[in-house]
């Protein structure tokens, strides 16, 4: 689709989206001024499962608004999280993304996603991918990102963050919103929801999306639908909050670049000449029904159970492998049971006691389509290369004290123990057959042990510092164990872990100026090293070790009543402490940095909403530093620095109607959003060109 020029001069006089740096009123008001800057007020539900204030939380938490997602009207949430100072995610294509979270790009399971507190998925087969299962595109009542291991109440994949989706509660009273939107290559959006409430004691949402887009590479078109229900039922001491989430995605695939095709064709889809382009597609289709019972015993003791059901189903081709492109097939069916009990002791002590348990089935079978090769003398035949099933059972028990020491200090105290365990079942021919290994039938258990402690001091109103030590870990996918090649032998693992030690400040001035700001260092050890040799074949063996350090702050400022800015800014840096168990280094990488990971991050924002407009229209612009990365282990080559820089503006018309448009890439910079060395030379995803958007909603 042509971009011409015109499209960004008219912008600024098309009704658009912003970000403000502070919440904003609901769409059929107008603001007469920028609202005051303040932390008293924002609620954070992820660090103990209720409620609590921000400020006197210990740990860096990072909130997004569901304002802020109005506004923005993201395609892919990207786009909201990168404004968060040393957060990137990395865009593949559409909605599908990897995050960097204080540690480099990565699509293994660092990050814990919940959707309103519950796992999106099960570590026995992670995926990146979870946002394309969540309702955040559909039903948005926030995010909360918390940095570095989970709380107690977090397992595996709390390692380096724990992103919390959460959607928007039932009202009592009857609201909705229409929108619908398009723009370049061929992006379109339908999204509407309703609620209301009825008998007295109960409220409904219901909510549903269609997205879409042709994809300016080729070959990465892509398609979600989504829908979500709510119900709420109250009583004087209880209240049952069911949810339902229905979501269906399917893209198409492209791979990456070689240098000169990145340069001279950014837009080929990068796939080789075998790959059959009409299969290689990514399909994902999920289900997760829950519902949380919260009931209040007395004045200070609360029971909270949440039994939850969840089905995956997804299906995509290996393209990473073009000789053979095998299709790999995963579902899961989840039945799981979070149960927790709430005792306030007095105003000043409070104790969460819980127990988490659940079981999944995972069925995967590996698949070649193309007829029998042989690559690199080993032999790839037609049909199934790999069929297992593996049965996850866990059970983690924890326990979560906070307790306010005088009038100005708090303590936040948490133990969890879990106890993990795969059953894995083959359903081919055990051993080595062709360039495949596949390990008999047997038991694999994970054991870990996370406490945390934090203590905030609230030295002056509205100022405080926190000082957190918290422990972490992620045990291996199903994928990584059982989905062998034939110069590998079977081997056993332990869960990788990390501590993380942080000091932060958090500080609301005059209520103009908001800022917060940390520093912390992260050590990981027991790191899942591959192509470790051993005299009965090649394994892999825990045995990396890793240190990540780093600064991040962000400062929101409202200048007057016209303007407002936000800053957000990281300083990263890792090394390699040992690669390899014992200390070996065949890579030459170790006191190295690794690959993939931006060494500074920005995000500035300026936000505008004059008064000759009577406060309806709203113009932001926003550039983003991306800063350069080493694209191998062994620190040979380096990505440039970055400015990508969006244009977004808003009017809110009379009676509910607002009108919306953002140009992204406004200068149309090519650069790249991954770029990687991983043996067979540099490979580059290119970031997406000048793309513009418009759309209009109404509310009620």
């Amino acid at each position: 689709m042509p971009r011409p020029l015109f499209f960004c001069c008219s912008l600024l006089a098309l009704p658009c989206a912003a970000i403000a740096a502070s919440a904003a009123p609901p769409t059929s008001a107008v603001p007469t001024s920028a609202p005051p800057v303040s932390l008293a007020p924002l609620q954070v539900t992820a660090v103990s499962g209720v409620a609590e204030s921000l400020a006197r939380i210990p740990m860096t938490v990072e909130l997004v608004s569901p304002a802020t997602s109005s506004e923005v009207q993201p395609l892919w949430l990207g786009e909201i999280l990168n404004r968060l100072p040393g957060v990137f995610f990395a865009q593949f294509r559409g909605p599908v993304d990897a995050p960097a979270i204080r540690l480099p790009v990565s699509a293994d399971n660092t990050v814990l996603y919940l959707e309103d507190n519950l796992p999106l998925q099960s570590p026995i087969s992670f995926t990146s991918e979870a946002f394309v299962f969540s309702g955040a595109l559909t039903s948005f009542g926030g995010i909360e990102v918390l940095k570095g291991p989970g709380t107690a109440l977090h397992g595996s994949d709390a390692f380096a963050g724990v992103v919390n989706v959460k959607s928007l509660a039932p009202t009592a009273t009857p609201t909705g919103s229409l929108r619908v939107a398009g723009g370049s290559f061929g992006a379109a959006e339908l999204r509407g929801e309703i609620s209301n409430g009825f008998a007295n004691n109960q409220a409904f949402r219901l909510a549903g999306s269609f997205a879409r887009e042709d994809g300016w590479r080729n070959n990465t078109g892509w398609d979600r639908a989504q829908a979500l229900l709510r119900h709420r039922w109250s009583s004087a001491t209880t209240e049952i909050n069911t949810l339902l989430l229905v979501s269906d995605f399917d893209s198409q695939m492209a791979g990456q670049l070689t240098a000169t095709v990145f340069n001279a064709n950014p837009r080929s889809d990068g796939l080789a000449p075998a790959v059959p382009r009409d299969q290689a597609r990514d399909t994902r289709k999920y289900l997760r029904l829950s519902s949380e019972l919260t009931h209040t015993f007395s004045q200070g003791l609360t029971a909270q159970v949440t039994p939850y059901l969840r089905h995956i189903d997804s299906n995509y081709m290996n393209i990473w492998q073009p000789a053979i492109v095998p299709v790999t097939s995963e579902q899961t069916d989840t039945g799981g049971l979070i149960a927790r009990l709430y005792a306030d002791w007095s105003e000043r002590a409070q104790t969460v006691l819980g127990l988490d348990t659940e079981a999944t089935r995972l069925h995967a079978t590996v698949t070649q389509i193309l007829p029998t090769t042989t690559v690199f003398g080993s032999v790839f035949p037609t049909g199934k290369h790999y069929d297992y099933r593996v049965d996850y059972l866990n059970l983690a028990p924890y326990l979560q004290h906070t307790q306010q020491l005088g009038q100005d200090w708090t303590l936040v105290a948490g133990l969890r123990y879990e106890d993990a365990r795969y059953d894995y079942d083959n359903r081919l021919s055990s051993g080595a057959h062709d360039a495949f290994f596949r390990p008999a039938d047997h038991t694999d258990r994970f054991h870990a042990l996370n406490p945390s402690l934090g203590l905030t001091w609230q030295f002056q109103l509205g100022q405080s510092l926190f000082a957190r030590y918290a422990h972490g870990f992620r045990i291996p996918s199903a994928e990584r164990l059982y989905a062998l090649d034939s110069t590998q032998t079977a081997f056993t693992l332990k869960p990788e872990q990390i501590k993380s030690y942080e000091l932060g400040y958090k500080a609301a001035l005059a209520d103009r100026v908001a800022l917060t700001a940390s520093a912390y260092l992260m050590r990981s050890y027991d790191g899942l090293t591959t192509g470790v040799g051993t005299p009965a074949g090649i394994i892999t063996a825990n045995g990396g070790r890793r240190e990540y350090r780093g600064v991040e702050a962000q400062l929101a400022v409202r200048l007057t009543d016209e303007w407002s800015a936000t800053l957000a800014a990281a300083v990263q840096d890792s090394t390699i402490i040992s690669d390899q168990p014992g200390g070996a280094d065949p890579r030459g990488v170790n006191g190295k940095t690794p690959n993939s990971q931006p060494s500074r991050l920005a995000n500035l924002s300026l936000t505008w909403t004059p008064g000759f407009a009577d406060r309806r229209l709203t113009v932001d612009f926003e550039t983003q530093l991306l800063g350069s990365w080493w694209i191998d282990d062994q620190n040979t080559q380096k990505t440039p620095e970055e400015y990508i820089s969006n244009l977004r503006a808003r009017y809110a018309l009379p009676r509910g109607w607002t009108l919306t448009a953002k140009a992204l890439n406004l200068f149309d910079r090519h650069y790249a959003t991954t770029a990687a060395n991983t043996g067979f030379g540099a490979r580059f995803r290119p970031g997406n060109p000048l793309t513009v958007t418009a759309g209009v909603e109404y509310a009620w």
